[in-house]
């Protein structure tokens, strides 16, 4: 594999040990791995918390002829940003109430409008 593992000391005064990753032992249960330590010998390692795996970055190829594809199209200039309009004051509550009266008013549903009809007396 060539991945290294890092397992930091757990108790004061531990040192770190890192080594190679040989194998990956893919087995029904937790993930474990034979590793050749620095000090040359292998055991087969199950990971815990103060363990990390350092994935060792493949060597990529240099291409030798770039792919001969369609050009790309080239892209419009994007359209330009309308700004947004200003924000609505919202009424406060004493202009809201003001509102509300002069509908009842248009609509006929005041005080002078209800009390001549549920009066009972006769014009």
């Amino acid at each position: 594999m060539g991945d290294r593992i890092i397992v930091e000391g757990s108790k004061v005064g531990q040192g770190r040990r890192d080594g190679e990753i040989v194998e990956v032992i893919d087995v029904p249960g937790p993930r474990h791995y034979r590793v050749r330590w620095s000090d040359n010998h292998e055991s087969i390692f199950f990971p815990s918390s103060d363990a990390r795996v350092v994935v060792d970055k493949p060597q990529t190829k240099k291409a030798a002829a770039p792919d001969k594809k369609a050009a790309a199209p080239v892209k419009k200039a994007a359209a330009p940003v309308k700004k947004a309009a200003a924000p609505v004051k919202q009424a406060g509550p004493a202009k809201q109430a003001a509102a509300a009266k002069e509908t009842v008013k248009k609509a006929g549903l005041g005080k002078n409008a209800a009390g001549a009809k549920g009066t009972g007396k006769k014009a």
